[in-house]
């Protein structure tokens, strides 16, 4: 027979509320919390959805059947098509289970509801190591799109060269607070990122040399916009 079993969380991946079946199939001698983590683990958030600043919830189904193979994933609601296809592949790379088991102690299949949750705190991230690492700060397009009207006037008054058209000073992304050169080489790229509310902290290398920064992000309509950069 085929078990049913709907596992709903809250937005916080660790609230599960799971109807119980007799034995449940278990990933790695573990519960579908501990799965959730792997999964959650696994995510990266994909570039192609920072044009949309796609985030939120994607619920997919599948069945882990009497052998404890994963099989059967499709994605029940969507919310973007790369996300979508994101967490398809995450899910479908699980390795194998111990199956679910019926009252007589045989092996089950049992079908999952199961949401993958993208974070904004993931996309601002990933927004942060875009924009770094391909030195998108340089574009004067990608400031004027992205940048709040604040932070231009704040970059144009901080370009102290003489100019016939408007600059800005761009190189202040990449100028910190310098600790000693890495042992990275002339390397120029993110190392890490931390959140602080609307804040996020980046550590980077700017040709080897290691430096921090803070940077305030904001979401509007479906654009994501530097709010504000200390200087």
């Amino acid at each position: 027979n085929d078990s049913t079993e709907i596992v709903k969380f809250s937005d916080s991946i660790t609230g599960a509320f799971i109807d119980y079946i007799d034995e449940k199939a278990r990933f790695e001698g573990q519960d579908i919390k501990d799965f959730s983590k792997w999964v959650q683990g696994k995510l990266t958030y994909p570039d192609a959805a920072l044009e949309d600043a796609a985030t939120g919830r994607v619920t997919l189904g599948f069945t882990i059947d009497m052998f404890g193979n994963l099989e059967d994933v499709k994605v029940r609601r969507g919310r973007h098509p790369v996300l979508d296809s994101i967490a398809l592949n995450v899910v479908s790379s699980s390795t194998e289970w111990s199956p679910a088991k019926d009252f007589l102690g045989n092996p089950t299949s049992v079908t999952y509801t199961f949401p993958v949750i993208f974070t904004p705190e993931m996309m601002f991230k990933a927004f942060i190591t875009k924009m770094y690492n391909e030195k998108l700060y340089e574009n004067y397009a990608f400031l004027h799109k992205h940048c709040s009207p604040e932070l231009l006037k704040k970059l144009q008054e901080a370009y102290t060269y003489d100019s016939d058209d408007t600059a800005y000073a761009t190189w202040l992304f990449r100028s910190g607070q310098q600790d000693d050169k890495s042992s990275q080489g002339n390397r120029t790229e993110i190392i890490d990122i931390t959140a602080d509310g609307d804040w996020y902290n980046y550590t980077a290398l700017d040709m080897g040399w290691e430096f921090s920064k803070r940077i305030k992000l904001s979401r509007k309509d479906n654009l994501i916009v530097i709010e504000d950069l200390e200087i």
